[in-house]
């Protein structure tokens, strides 16, 4: 997949991701899914690192806040299938 089209799935998926209530725990594979079932299944291996990065790179901008720290130091799979827990920032006073 084109750099330009995991660019725009990125942010289908954030756009997603920022609708769902605090505490949502899925991984970037799974919100892959809900958000686009095809794209799913078209990704080639590569494009799912990159996709992955650029929704960790990309939240803060979306106002969220991705911790996967409950799997820190554990051996759960590649990047994109690690689940995190979605969190909406709270504005600065």
């Amino acid at each position: 997949m084109k750099q330009q089209e995991l660019e725009r799935l990125a942010v289908r998926v954030l756009q997603h991701l920022a609708a769902l209530p605090d505490g949502t725990e899925l991984s970037t594979y799974e919100a892959v899914k809900q958000v686009d079932g095809t794209a799913a299944q078209d990704l080639e291996f590569e494009d799912w690192f990159t996709l992955n990065e650029l929704v960790w790179v990309k939240a803060g901008m979306f106002g969220l806040k991705l911790d996967d720290s409950k799997y820190a130091d554990a051996a759960v799979g590649l990047f994109h299938h690690i689940p995190y827990v979605v969190t909406h920032k709270k504005p600065s006073p």
